[in-house]
């Protein structure tokens, strides 16, 4: 006679939590395929549209170097961030708040633009490949004023 339990057998009892862990797996798997992937493709797309409006920026702005543009709105593309050393080449955003940096590298509101000094920026990815930094890179800003920053770095260590 099998061993029961508040009168069904162990069996049925197992075999629904081993179901609970399968289910459970499941959507940690799942969840885990959309952290590599899912994210960075929506990046992806995020990234086109961004692209766009700063290159539309770019033909807007006026071109005399005395012209002192107001601050972007949140969210406005404000930049051009090029590192050929790493595969990276990204549209900044202006803001740091999650809606913006799901879109890509953000520039944090009231510091210097990108090209002057002092800026500063963020992004946080999964994917983006950090130890290159670790190394040393060079990189290429373009704002949306159109003129170009090189950046050249080295790891001395």
């Amino acid at each position: 006679m099998a061993t029961t339990f508040l009168g069904v057998g162990w069996r049925p009892i197992v075999s629904a939590i081993g179901r609970v862990f399968m289910a459970a797996g499941t959507l940690m798997l799942l969840f885990v395929v959309y952290e590599l992937w899912g994210t960075g493709i929506n990046e992806a797309r995020s990234q086109t549209h961004l692209t766009h409006q700063f290159k539309a920026a770019q033909q807007a702005a006026p071109k005399t170097p005395d012209y002192n543009p107001p601050p972007p709105p949140t969210g406005a593309a404000i930049a051009n961030i090029r590192i050929p050393d790493i595969g990276v080449d990204k549209t900044v955003v202006e803001g740091v708040g999650v809606g913006d940096l799901k879109q890509g590298p953000g520039h944090y509101p009231d510091t210097p633009m990108p090209g002057q000094a002092g800026n500063a920026g963020e992004r946080r990815s999964r994917v983006f490949p950090r130890r290159a930094w670790e190394r040393g890179v060079s990189g290429l800003l373009v704002p949306a004023r159109g003129k170009r920053i090189v950046n050249s770095a080295s790891n001395s260590a």
